[in-house]
């Protein structure tokens, strides 16, 4: 999968730091910048990055993220942009243009950031990184989000629609669903379809107890999906502020006991067996005939015991 942040914090890792960087969408023109300053096109519009590029960024040792007007929507790029300051109080600003002029610079494009040259000679970064980019876009932002916030730089457990500080805004969002589960059977499907290993159901002491861990969830929604009672809904994302402030959630508790052929977990109250070794109790080969047919049959069977009692 691609991830073009990634990408630009190998080149930054391979250069001097920078005290700004610039920001600007697909669409800009370049701005003249002070010397030192990186410049960096995003794919699209400013409005559609998520908080995770400039609080990488901040982290990663950049003094202040500047973001350049969006030529096609204004408005809406800046209330998103003030969304992220709210977050980054004083890492984010609008772009200032600089006191002396200066020559236009060479723009760095996001997804399109050139291998540094040290990468290609085999000699790894030249400074250890603050950021582990082995983790996926979603753990590093996170893991940025929590060395700002330890700085003194970030605070992202307060919801910037609270705030007097601009216009009111949606908070940003984390890569984590958020999941309610309601007539849980403790089967465990959920756990083995997440391919993030983000659900784990324990048993003891006669309760199953379903737990969902919210850094590790990436929203694929597997569980909803694969669910065989439907016990699953999503909302949407997480905030940041609701991840940080509970990282591990309950979704589920239930009375569940081992059945008595398998040894599989099921509700306590439904009986002896789990639901598998009941139908196949029922069903001795291991197959059913279709409800309609079931029911034809019935009637079927139901006549021909009347025409018997009529004989």
């Amino acid at each position: 999968m691609s991830d073009p942040n990634r990408a630009l914090l190998r080149w930054l890792a391979t250069h001097d730091t920078p005290e700004r960087v610039v920001l600007l969408c697909a669409d800009a023109e370049p701005p003249r910048v002070a010397r030192g300053t990186v410049v960096v096109r995003l794919e699209g519009c400013v409005r559609d990055v998520g908080v995770g590029l400039p609080a990488q960024l901040l982290a990663s040792g950049v003094g202040v993220v500047e973001v350049l007007p969006c030529p096609t929507d204004p408005g809406a790029a800046a209330a998103h942009v003030a969304a992220w300051s709210a977050v980054l109080p004083d890492g984010v600003a609008s772009f200032s243009p600089p006191r002396r002029r200066r020559s236009r610079p060479d723009v760095l494009v996001l997804g399109q950031i050139p291998l540094p040259r040290r990468t290609l000679l085999g000699l790894g970064l030249r400074d250890r990184t603050a950021l582990d980019l082995d983790l996926d876009d979603a753990g590093r932002t996170l893991a940025a989000l929590r060395l700002l916030e330890e700085a003194g730089r970030a605070r992202p457990r307060e919801d910037p629609a609270a705030t007097d500080e601009g216009p009111a805004a949606p908070p940003p969002a984390a890569a984590a669903a958020r999941l309610l589960v309601e007539g849980c059977t403790a089967c465990g499907v959920c756990v083995l379809a997440c391919p993030h290993d983000a659900l784990v159901l324990d048993h003891a002491d006669g309760v199953s107890t379903l737990t969902h861990l919210r850094e590790q969830c990436r929203s694929e929604l597997e569980c909803v999906r694969l669910c065989p009672v439907d016990a699953y809904s999503s909302t949407g994302p997480l905030a940041f502020a609701q991840l940080l402030e509970e990282p591990v959630a309950v979704l589920a508790r239930l009375t569940t006991a081992a059945c008595e052929r398998c040894g599989a977990r099921h509700p306590a109250d439904e009986g002896a067996l789990c639901p598998t070794c009941r139908y196949r109790e029922g069903n001795a080969f291991g197959s059913a005939l279709p409800p309609a047919l079931l029911v034809r049959l019935s009637r079927e069977d139901g006549s021909q015991a009347g025409a018997r009692e009529g004989d």
